[in-house]
């Protein structure tokens, strides 16, 4: 298996994990009351499927149409971060303000901790 889908691999199950926990930190500690209904299977079920939707195309889709780096990063990271929202908000039933908060900042999370790790 080439170099790129070793990082890759490596890359999903990061984002998995540091998405998935900032995930759980932000509904079952910090908005513990609004979501106390919300089942840690549902969590972590939406943690991962959320990986698995959107980090493949960011590596293998996103690249053909968005050649640069910085284009990559910024509309790419964007994408990424909206439609995760779109999926925390159907899979979890939360508002949709409240997903927007929580997918950016495990995007986020997960952005700058790659950075460190991969």
């Amino acid at each position: 298996m080439p170099e790129y889908e070793y990082k890759f691999l490596f890359a999903l199950v990061d984002t998995v994990v540091i998405e998935t926990v900032v995930l759980i930190l932000f509904v079952k500690r910090i908005y513990k009351k609004e979501m106390e209904d919300v089942s840690w299977e549902r969590v972590i079920f939406s943690g991962i499927i959320c990986s698995f939707a959107t980090l493949p195309y960011l590596w293998f889709i996103a690249p053909i149409f968005l050649p640069t780096k910085a284009l990559l990063y910024s509309i790419g990271e964007i994408g990424v971060f909206l439609l995760e929202s779109v999926i925390l908000y159907f899979l979890l039933r939360i508002k949709f303000t409240r997903a927007i908060v929580i997918s950016l900042c495990c995007n986020l999370a997960s952005f700058l901790l790659g950075i460190f790790i991969i």
